[in-house]
């Protein structure tokens, strides 16, 4: 049994896709068993020219974990070499640039899964800020500010 001690923000790095698109990249592609992330936030462009304004901010399950505090067996992430089995990852669509509707509902769930897991805002670190990582992910996105967001929400409620 692994606690969960963090929550690591990533990217897609494709300016479209779903769930089911990087479970399948993740599967097909990397010959993993699923995809390696828990959460992904859609940004309503789903491709081939699709794109639905109202799953613009959605949030899609990736891999199943339980509402307990420990990561076990199939519950652990293949998001973050080093820290999959004790984090949480969650991915935005996007690489750069996310929407409003994004990053408001990116920090409705941080603020929840924080709370739900007992996560402290400083373990809430983008995948680039895992020591020995070589990744801009998520590209764009200042962590920092990030954080600083999350504190005054946890001051207003």
């Amino acid at each position: 049994m692994n606690p969960i001690t963090h929550i690591i923000v990533h990217c897609s790095d494709s300016s479209f896709g779903s769930a089911t698109d990087i479970r399948d990249w993740h599967v097909r592609g990397n010959g993993w068993r699923d995809i390696g992330y828990h959460f992904v936030i859609l940004n309503g462009d789903l491709g081939q020219g699709l794109r639905l304004e109202s799953m613009d901010g959605s949030i899609e399950a990736g891999r199943q974990i339980d509402g307990d505090t420990v990561l076990r067996g199939d519950e652990v992430g293949a998001h973050a070499a080093g820290m999959n089995a004790n984090s949480i990852g969650v991915c935005l669509i996007g690489a750069g640039a996310y929407t409003h509707a994004q990053l408001g509902v990116m920090f409705s769930l941080l603020e929840e899964l924080r709370r739900r897991y007992s996560i402290p805002i400083g373990n809430i670190i983008g995948h680039r800020e895992i020591p020995g990582v070589k990744k801009t992910c998520p590209t764009g996105l200042d962590m920092h500010w990030v954080r600083s967001t999350l504190v005054g929400m946890g001051k207003g409620g």
